[in-house]
C-alpha cells in the first residue's frame, strides 16, 4: 500500500493548491535561522526565550524563535508586499550528520502595536539624528511560553493582584494564557527614545485613574537610569500627554512577583493630575507648542499642544534614555502589561419638569413649562459614558388668544392670535476649547471677575425663540344679510406669521434665523343667477320637448378666488476666529424671498356645461447681497416687491365638462355620455446667465375624452313585456294573496321567454376614448404676463395656451423673432400624442352567469428635434429629427382555446404549406442540389425560423434537426417566398 514517509529529500506533492497546474514561478521571501550550537543563545538569532527540562536524565532545550516577517534576509523573483502570500516552505541545508529536530508549533503572531518610525529624539538646539528603528525589537512574553526563566532572564509571572481568566465555555474549564507587550532596544543613545503605537478612539474624561504595570531588565543600565513613558493624544508629536516613570531593574534570576513587577515602576496616576498640568500651563501663559513638564510624585507629566482626553486617537508606549549628551548608550528590555483606566465617575445627576396651563374664560389659553437637568443625568437605558455633560435650563410660554373676544361683537371679526417665547441656556461641564478640563478650572485662569463673566458668556450655549401669528383674520358674514356683493369685506381674509431664532456659543458669535409668512385671500361665491327662457312655456309641454324646455344659463360665475402668498427667510451666521473675536471673519447670509399668486374661476354655465380655470404664478424677489444696511439696498428691495418679484414659473389649467343631455329625450335616455376637454400651459424661466441667449421654455397639453354608458337594461324596459322579464320575482309569502299587477307578471319559463332573455344578454357597455397631445418648446424669448401671454398679448397665441397642437408653432414663433438666436441650443422640441380606447361590457346569456368583456387599444407617438438657428445659414432649421411610436391592442384568444394543437390546423402559415411546398422545394434545390430533406415523411425541409414565424418551435411542428448545410435567410409571408 502507498504510504507517506515522515521525512524525505523529495517533495511528496508539488500541487499544493490542487489546481492541476505546476507553477514554476519562484517568487518568495527567505528567512534564515542558524542552528549551530554557538548561535543558540537567547537574544541572538531571533531567539527570545529558552526552556530547559530533563527527559530520562538528559537535558533538553526548547528555543522560542520569533522571526520578524518584514525583515527578510533575502527576496527572490521580484516579490513585493505581503497581501498574496499563499505558501510557506521550510528546508534544511549544510547538515553533515543525522539530526532530529522537533518543531512544536508554527504560528503567525500579529500585534496591534507597531514600531514608531519617526524621530523621538529630545527637542532642543542639538542636531537631531536620523531615526533608526533597527535596534528595536517588539514581541510578547506570556506565562505559558516564558514562565520558566533562566539565570539571565526573569520568568514571566502574573502582576500582583491579577488573576488569569477562565474559559467557562469549553467542556473542561481551563485558564487562558496571560501575556505582556515586550520591547527591547539595543544601544539607545542619550536623549533618544524608541516606542510602539496603536491607533484608538477613546474617551477618558469620565475615568479617575490611569494604570499600567512595567518590568525592566538590563545588563548595562542601573535602576533609575532609563525611563518608560506613555503618550496619548490626537497625534504623537504635536498634541499629546506624556507620563514618564524611572525604571527599577529586576535582579537576574529572581522569581519574586514584587521584584519582577516593582511597585516603583507601576504607573498609577489620577486623570485630574494629568489634566491639571495643561491647566497650569495655560494659567501661566506658557507657549503651547513647547513641552511643559511638571513633577507629580515619581512621574514626569508633560503636555504638548492641545490634547484632549475626551478624544484620544493614539496611544504610545516607549523607552527613553534621558542621559546627558555625553552619556553612553544603553540596552534594555521592558514588559508592559494591563494598560487600563479605573474609577469611573459615578456622580449622579437629576432633572425636573414643570408645566402650567391656564384658561382665561373663552379669551385665551396659556401654556408654560420649565425643564432643568444637571451634569451626569441620563435615562435608565443610557450608558454611563452617554450621560449628560452639560447642565441645561429651558422654559417656554405660549398663548392662544381670541382677540375678537375683546372687541365689540357687532364688528363680526375673527382674529385668532398665537404667541410663544422659548429660552434655553446650556452650561458645559468641560471647557469647549479644552474638552478634558472642567469649566470651573478654566475660569480660574482669569484674573478678574469681569473676565470670567465675559468668557462664561462666550462659552454658554444660549438660544431664544419667538413666534407670532395671526391666522385667517376675517370678517364673519352675517347670516341675516341678504346681499352678497363682489366687494364685501367678508370675501377677504388675511394671515401673517413671524418667527425668529437667535443663538450664540463658543464657535458662533451670533446666529439669526427669521421667517416671515403672509397671505391675502379673496373668495367670492355669488348666488346663482339662472336664466331659463322656456321653463314656463305651456306649448312646450310633454316629454319629447323637455330638452328645449330645460334650456338654462347661469349668468354669474360659481366661484371667484385669488390668493397672494409671501414667504421670506433670512439667516445670518457670524462665526468667531481663533481669538474668539469676529475680526477678519465675514458673516454668512442665506436669504430667500418668494411671492406666489393663485387664481381660480369656476363657472357652471349650464346644468350640463361647467368651465374651470386655475393658474398660479411663482416669483422670486431678488434681494441685495449681505445686510440690508443702506438706503440703496432698501430702495432696491422695495422696487422688487412692488413689481411682485421676478416671475420664474407660470402654470394654468382649463377644464370644460359637458354632459350630453340624452336623458332629456325619451328615445335616448338609456345613453349617458360626458365630454371633457382639458388644456394646460406652463412657462418656465431660463437660467439668469443664459436667459438672453437660450431663452425660456413653454409647454402645453391637450386632453380630449368622452366617457359614456349604454344601459341596455333601461332600453329593454321600454317594452312592458321585456320589462316584466327583467324584473326579478318577488318572494311569495304563505297565506298572502298576490295583487293584480303581480298576477299579470308572466312566468319567465318557456321557450319564448328563454329566447327573449338570451336576446337581452348584453346588459351594458361602458366606454372611454381619450386623446392626449403635448408640445415642449425651448428657446422662447418672451416673458409671461396675463394668461401666460407676452405684453403684446399676441405670443405664443391664445390657441397654444389653450391646448393647440399646431406642428408649425416653432416656425411661426421663429418668424416673429421670439425664438432664441443662439446656435448652441441643445434642448429638443418635442410633440407627442397618445390615443386610448377602453370598452367593457357585461353579458348575461342566462341567469346568474355573467361575462365581462374588455377591449383596450392604445397608440402612442412622439416626434423630437433640435430646432435652432443654424450657423452659416439664413434661418432656423431642425437637427437630428426623430420619430417614435407604439401600439397595443387587446386580443380575443377564445377562438383558439379549443382548436387542435397542430401546425396544419392551428397556424395559417402551415395551413398554406402545400401551396408553398413546390416553390420552397425548387429554391432549396438550387441552393443545395441533391441535398437530403425530411419533414414528417416529406422531401422538403422548412428552416427552423419558419416554425418560429408560426409561434412554435421546430420540435413542436415535427421539424428535423438543423440541416447539414448552411441555410439561406428566407423570409416567408402570404404573398410568396423571397430572399
Amino acid at each position: 500500500l502507498p504510504y507517506t514517509p515522515s521525512g524525505s529529500n523529495v517533495p511528496d506533492n508539488e500541487d499544493l493548491n490542487n489546481d492541476n497546474t505546476l507553477n514554476e514561478l519562484e517568487s518568495y521571501y527567505e528567512y534564515q535561522v542558524e542552528l549551530r550550537p554557538t548561535e543558540m543563545e537567547v537574544g541572538r538569532n531571533n531567539i527570545v526565550d529558552q526552556v530547559v527540562h530533563y527527559e530520562n536524565g538528559e537535558e533538553v532545550k526548547w528555543y522560542l524563535f520569533r522571526i520578524p516577517i518584514r525583515q527578510p534576509d533575502n527576496s527572490y523573483g521580484g516579490i513585493s508586499g505581503y497581501k498574496s502570500i499563499r505558501f510557506i516552505r521550510t528546508y534544511l541545508t549544510d547538515f553533515q550528520q543525522p539530526v532530529v529536530l522537533r518543531m512544536a508549533k508554527f504560528q503567525f503572531v500579529g500585534s496591534q502595536w507597531r514600531a514608531f518610525q519617526e524621530s523621538l529624539f529630545q527637542r532642543g538646539f542639538a542636531e537631531v539624528p536620523e531615526p533608526d528603528n533597527s535596534n528595536l525589537t517588539v514581541g510578547v512574553v506570556n506565562i505559558e511560553e516564558n514562565g520558566q526563566g533562566s539565570e539571565t532572564q526573569s520568568p514571566y509571572v502574573l502582576p500582583p493582584g491579577i488573576e488569569r481568566d477562565r474559559d467557562n465555555t469549553s467542556t473542561v474549564e481551563r485558564q487562558l494564557n496571560e501575556q505582556s507587550l515586550r520591547l527591547c532596544v539595543e544601544n539607545l543613545q542619550a536623549r533618544d527614545a524608541r516606542a510602539v503605537f496603536k491607533n484608538v478612539n477613546q474617551d477618558l474624561v469620565q475615568y479617575g485613574r490611569l494604570k499600567m504595570f512595567l518590568h525592566a531588565e538590563s545588563q548595562e543600565a542601573v535602576s533609575g537610569e532609563m525611563t518608560a513613558f506613555i503618550r496619548m493624544g490626537t497625534d504623537y508629536t504635536d498634541n499629546y500627554y506624556e507620563i514618564e516613570v524611572p525604571l527599577q531593574l529586576t535582579p537576574p534570576g529572581t522569581r519574586d512577583p514584587r521584584q519582577i513587577w516593582p511597585l516603583e515602576n507601576e504607573i498609577d496616576i489620577a486623570i485630574d493630575e494629568i489634566v491639571g498640568v495643561k491647566a497650569s500651563r495655560d494659567n501661566n501663559h506658557n507657549p503651547q507648542n513647547l513641552a511643559y513638564t511638571e513633577r507629580i510624585r515619581q512621574y514626569n507629566v508633560t503636555v504638548v499642544g492641545r490634547p484632549e482626553l475626551s478624544m484620544i486617537q493614539g496611544m504610545m508606549i516607549g523607552i527613553k534614555n534621558p542621559g546627558t549628551a555625553g552619556g553612553g548608550s544603553k540596552s534594555i528590555c521592558i514588559w508592559a502589561n494591563e494598560l487600563r483606566v479605573t474609577d469611573f465617575n459615578k456622580s449622579s445627576g437629576w432633572a425636573a419638569n414643570a408645566r402650567l396651563n391656564a384658561q382665561i374664560a373663552d379669551v385665551a389659553v396659556i401654556s408654560s413649562s420649565i425643564r432643568h437637568n444637571t451634569f451626569g443625568f441620563g435615562g435608565l437605558e443610557t450608558r454611563l459614558s452617554e450621560r449628560a455633560r452639560e447642565s441645561t435650563t429651558q422654559y417656554d410660554v405660549s398663548a392662544n388668544v381670541s382677540v375678537d373676544k375683546l372687541l365689540p361683537s357687532g364688528l363680526g371679526l375673527s382674529i385668532p392670535l398665537y404667541l410663544s417665547f422659548e429660552n434655553s441656556k446650556t452650561t458645559p461641564q468641560f471647557d469647549p476649547l479644552n474638552a478634558d478640563v472642567p469649566f470651573e478650572v478654566t475660569l480660574q485662569k482669569f484674573r478678574t471677575s469681569q473676565e470670567r463673566r465675559d468668557y462664561q458668556n462666550l462659552v454658554l450655549d444660549q438660544a431664544k425663540r419667538k413666534n407670532f401669528s395671526l391666522n385667517n383674520v376675517r370678517k364673519i358674514r352675517d347670516p341675516e344679510k341678504e346681499t352678497n356683493r363682489i366687494y364685501d369685506l367678508e370675501n377677504f381674509s388675511a394671515s401673517y406669521a413671524f418667527g425668529s431664532v437667535r443663538q450664540s456659543n463658543i464657535q458662533t458669535e451670533s446666529y439669526i434665523y427669521e421667517t416671515y409668512n403672509g397671505n391675502l385671500s379673496y373668495n367670492y361665491q355669488p348666488d346663482p343667477l339662472i336664466f331659463e327662457p322656456f321653463s314656463k312655456s305651456e306649448f312646450l309641454g310633454g316629454r319629447y320637448l323637455q330638452l328645449i324646455r330645460d334650456i338654462n344659463f347661469n349668468l354669474v360665475p360659481s366661484l371667484l378666488s385669488a390668493r397672494i402668498d409671501v414667504d421670506r427667510r433670512y439667516m445670518k451666521t457670524q462665526n468667531r476666529n481663533d481669538q474668539l473675536s469676529t475680526a477678519g471673519v465675514d458673516p454668512l447670509f442665506q436669504k430667500s424671498f418668494f411671492i406666489n399668486r393663485f387664481y381660480n374661476l369656476n363657472w357652471d354655465l349650464t346644468q350640463n356645461l361647467s368651465l374651470d380655470f386655475s393658474s398660479n404664478v411663482n416669483a422670486v424677489v431678488d434681494e441685495p447681497e449681505g445686510e440690508l444696511d443702506t438706503e440703496y439696498k432698501l430702495d432696491s428691495l422695495r422696487a422688487n416687491i412692488k413689481r411682485l418679484g421676478r416671475v420664474t414659473n407660470y402654470n394654468h389649467q382649463f377644464v370644460a365638462n359637458y354632459s350630453v343631455p340624452f336623458d332629456k329625450i325619451p328615445l335616448t335616455d338609456w345613453i349617458n355620455a360626458d365630454v371633457r376637454y382639458e388644456a394646460t400651459y406652463s412657462w418656465l424661466t431660463g437660467s439668469i446667465g443664459q436667459k438672453d441667449t437660450l431663452g425660456n421654455v413653454i409647454q402645453n397639453t391637450q386632453d380630449r375624452s368622452i366617457n359614456g354608458k349604454l344601459d341596455f337594461v333601461k332600453l329593454y324596459s321600454k317594452s312592458k313585456r321585456l320589462q316584466r322579464l327583467n324584473t326579478p320575482k318577488r318572494p311569495t309569502i304563505p297565506g298572502r294573496q298576490p295583487k293584480e299587477e303581480e298576477e299579470e307578471v308572466p312566468a319567465s319559463d318557456g321557450l319564448g321567454n328563454a329566447l327573449l332573455n338570451f336576446a337581452m344578454m348584453i346588459k351594458d357597455i361602458n366606454f372611454r376614448y381619450q386623446i392626449t397631445r403635448g408640445t415642449f418648446l425651448p428657446g422662447y424669448m418672451e416673458n409671461t404676463g396675463l394668461l401666460g401671454m407676452d405684453r403684446s398679448f399676441i405670443n405664443p397665441g391664445l390657441g397654444f395656451i389653450f391646448g393647440s397642437q399646431h406642428s408649425d408653432i416653432r416656425f411661426d414663433l421663429a418668424n416673429n423673432g421670439i425664438i432664441a438666436p443662439s446656435t448652441q441650443l441643445t434642448q429638443t422640441f418635442r410633440q407627442n400624442e397618445a390615443r386610448n380606447l377602453q370598452m367593457t361590457s357585461t353579458v348575461e346569456p342566462f341567469r346568474d352567469f355573467r361575462i365581462v368583456l374588455e377591449l383596450r387599444k392604445r397608440e402612442t407617438g412622439q416626434y423630437s428635434e433640435i430646432f435652432r438657428n443654424l450657423e452659416g445659414t439664413a434661418g432656423y432649421g431642425s437637427i437630428n429629427p426623430n420619430r417614435l411610436g407604439g401600439y397595443g391592442i387587446s386580443y380575443n384568444i377564445i377562438k383558439t382555446a379549443f382548436a387542435r394543437d397542430d401546425a396544419k390546423n392551428n397556424s395559417p402559415l402551415f395551413r398554406d404549406f402545400e401551396s408553398y411546398r413546390s416553390t420552397i422545394k425548387s429554391r432549396l434545390e438550387v441552393e443545395n442540389p441533391g441535398g437530403e430533406y425530411n419533414i414528417n415523411g416529406q422531401d422538403v425541409l422548412i428552416p427552423a425560423f419558419l416554425a418560429a414565424y408560426s409561434g412554435k418551435s421546430a420540435t413542436d411542428v415535427g421539424l428535423s434537426p438543423f440541416p447539414k448545410f448552411p441555410l439561406p435567410n428566407w423570409r416567408v409571408d402570404y404573398r410568396g417566398l423571397s430572399r
